[in-house]
């Protein structure tokens, strides 16, 4: 079984290994928290791709947006 996200307080990591598997777990977070009355803040939520096709990605949000990809993340002042 592998891990799909990570959870650190009021943040989750989502971890693919493909642009479509990324976008299916993106979609249904999102799913999920409007179920729950929650929301996904689209300026809070990024995309950092560590491959070799980060700069074709596109993942969406369900109402069309665009997320971010980062090129560089920080966490908890730490860059990954």
């Amino acid at each position: 079984m592998a891990t799909k996200n990570l959870r650190f307080a009021d943040d989750i990591s989502l971890l693919s290994e493909s642009e479509d598997e990324l976008q299916h777990l993106v979609d249904r977070v999102s799913q999920t928290s409007t179920r729950f009355g929650l929301i996904v803040s689209k300026p809070k939520t990024e995309v950092q791709c560590i491959g070799k096709n980060r700069q074709q990605m596109k993942i969406m949000m369900e109402d069309g947006r665009e997320l971010c990809i980062l090129g560089r993340f920080c966490f908890s002042r730490s860059v990954m």
